[in-house]
């Protein structure tokens, strides 16, 4: 059953690519969520995520739990407001929406999403999350982290959960760490590009001279004067 749902979700062409952008990018993440419209039932379903619309808690540690990641989405602003329906009214205030026309509605819009851990009055971390629009200063919603089975007791929690805390829906991939930092310090383009660098410098040269050694012209004087020469002579090979 869990072959075939990861050849349902093309897992082994999502990891290739996130594997890529860790290559290449110096980090890769795949993103776990819930899509109520997958299969007949709803589906957790697996996302390739840009490594550009990630942004980690900056004291983030390898292999540990960052206390903030945050998430850059695009929809349209009549998806945004059918996910956030409370906040309508602010979101078309927001973007000078006065008629709910196709036009207006259809545009593109940016807004974060960002997956925390926080201490309770009980002095005990918690998880959440939270979408909002920065530039507007648009709180569009915030509940407790919805990948876990709330009993109102940790102990009980723990027992009917899989793991012993909600987790951020994020996989993190590593490759060249040495344990400084939750991302890559580097990668293998970074450590390639200065060897390439040097080479290409290395073969214009070679080049540059075969050019100029390669070709020489050799003229008498007596069959035309010195500046008639000059008109036909690169003055590079001299």
């Amino acid at each position: 059953a869990l072959y075939q749902h990861s050849l349902d979700e093309h897992v082994e062409q999502k990891v290739k690519a996130t594997v890529q952008n860790l290559l290449l990018r110096k980090r890769g993440f795949m993103k776990l969520r819930y899509d109520p419209n997958a299969g007949i039932y709803g589906d957790i379903v697996t996302e390739i995520v840009n490594p550009e619309d990630i942004t980690l808690d900056r004291h983030a540690s390898f292999m540990q739990n960052p206390n903030k990641i945050y998430h850059r989405l695009r929809c349209s602003v009549d998806e945004l407001c059918a996910k956030s329906p409370e906040k309508e009214a602010d979101i078309k205030r927001a973007y000078g929406i006065q008629r709910a026309v196709y036009s207006q509605m259809s545009r593109y819009i940016t807004y974060f999403e960002c997956w925390f851990t926080y201490i309770d009055e009980k002095k005990v971390p918690r998880e959440a999350v939270c979408w909002f629009i920065p530039e507007h200063n648009i709180i569009l919603d915030k509940i407790p982290n919805p990948n876990w089975m709330y009993t109102g007791d940790d102990q009980q929690d723990k027992k009917s959960n899989v793991l012993f805390t909600p987790p951020k829906p994020f996989i993190s991939f590593n490759y060249i760490n040495t344990g400084k930092s939750a991302i890559d310090e580097t990668s293998l383009f970074d450590q390639a590009k200065p060897v390439q660098r040097m080479l290409n410098k290395r073969l214009k040269q070679v080049l540059d001279n075969a050019d100029y050694v390669n070709g020489r012209y050799i003229a008498s004087k007596q069959a035309f004067s010195e500046e008639d020469g000059q008109k036909l002579v690169n003055k590079g090979p001299r």
